[in-house]
């Protein structure tokens, strides 16, 4: 019974390989810096109970950087699926009154979602879910993330790519939404064009 569950296995895997031939693996690092605006919720007033004189702040302005490692990307015709690992900085923000945001990073896992538009021109989704950290704190939240990510192509060696992006985030945590405004690097392996001849 045993082996003949082996060899279906066996046999289902490789109609799967036949059937998916032009299934590629391009995993990829990407680097990013950009611009972060954070935006109060109404949450953000229930840290001030019964403080009459809380106001809601205004938008909030800090600086980020961040990297991505997509270290499983299957690509399959103009269609990718990646998974891997985030890490996100941003800082202080610039002071409203004596009031000033602290600055934080985060990390955890990623899934992407990809769609080639042509040979030079890329959209991505890249979904997030990061346990973050106040600096010099050990108070942490949860944030969830999207983004979209347009690439180009700016150059192609053998089988590596590099990409510029500029990518777009909406962070969500319990008291606030964060709006990034990013440029970002991508370099690509791509194992499509392991062996090809230029």
């Amino acid at each position: 019974m045993k082996r003949r569950i082996l060899f279906s296995i066996i046999g289902l895997l490789l109609c799967v390989s036949a059937a998916f031939a032009g299934v590629a693996t391009r995993p990829s690092v990407s680097l990013t810096a950009g611009g972060a605006f954070c935006i109060p919720t109404a949450d953000y007033l229930k840290e001030y109970p019964g403080d009459s004189g809380a106001d809601m702040p205004p938008v909030r302005t800090s600086f980020s950087l961040g990297a991505d490692a997509a270290l499983l990307d299957l690509s399959v015709s103009r269609f990718s699926f990646g998974a891997g690992l985030s890490y996100v900085y941003t800082s202080r923000s610039l002071a409203y009154g004596q009031s000033v945001l602290r600055a934080y990073s985060g990390f955890g896992p990623l899934v992407s979602f990809g769609y080639d538009i042509s040979d030079s021109f890329f959209l991505g989704l890249k979904l997030r879910y990061m346990r973050c950290f106040f600096s010099g704190s050990r108070s942490s939240f949860i944030c969830a993330e999207a983004e979209a990510v347009p690439m180009f192509r700016v150059f192609e060696a053998k089988a590596f790519d590099g990409f510029l992006c500029a990518p777009v985030t909406v962070s969500y945590k319990t008291d606030a939404v964060t709006v990034r405004a990013s440029v970002s690097f991508t370099f690509r392996l791509d194992s499509s064009r392991f062996g090809r001849s230029e």
